[in-house]
């Protein structure tokens, strides 16, 4: 069994960033960080860093990874364009 906590989430300015303690049941705990931010004018840095894999687990997260970020390129890929102001509207503010 697997299990996924996070341990914080939050948002500096441009900036999003969360962590998540993944647990593999009879392995050692890991952590994730992820961080989102603007890069440019027109798109997105995603930084992933996974933190203390255990090592019999750590080529399969490595290809899990990879498979999961190729599949969210082609899929931000196929978006439409964000219009340049939503990053900085608020929810409930005016459009």
């Amino acid at each position: 069994m697997k299990y996924a906590t996070v341990l914080d989430c939050r948002r500096r300015g441009s900036v999003g960033e969360y962590r998540v303690l993944l647990q593999d049941e009879g392995y050692s705990d890991s952590t994730v960080e992820v961080r989102v931010g603007a890069a440019a004018r027109t798109g997105s840095t995603l930084e992933l860093r996974h933190l203390h894999p255990p090592p019999e687990l750590a080529d399969g997260y490595a290809r899990g990874w990879a498979d999961y970020l190729d599949c969210l390129r082609r899929h931000l890929a196929a978006a439409p364009p964000v219009p340049a102001d939503a990053a900085t509207r608020r929810a409930g503010s005016p459009k």
